[in-house]
């Protein structure tokens, strides 16, 4: 049986404003797909945290 994965486990600080809520934002959207959480996670720190893509602007200008 699956883990659930926190935003804490995620490195994210939802108590510290609008830029870490869009951070859980961006994860639950992925946690909300037909895929294992674990790949969620990666994904996440993929599009988070290898590219940098944390705002709505930046995910915006994504090809």
């Amino acid at each position: 049986m699956a883990r659930d994965i926190s935003a804490k486990e995620l490195g994210i600080d939802i108590n510290q404003g609008e830029g870490e809520l869009f951070k859980w934002f961006i994860a639950s959207f992925l946690f909300g797909k037909r895929i294992q959480q674990d790949i969620a996670a990666d994904a996440y720190r993929v599009i988070v945290e290898k590219h940098k893509r944390d705002t709505p602007r930046k995910i915006g200008n994504c090809s």
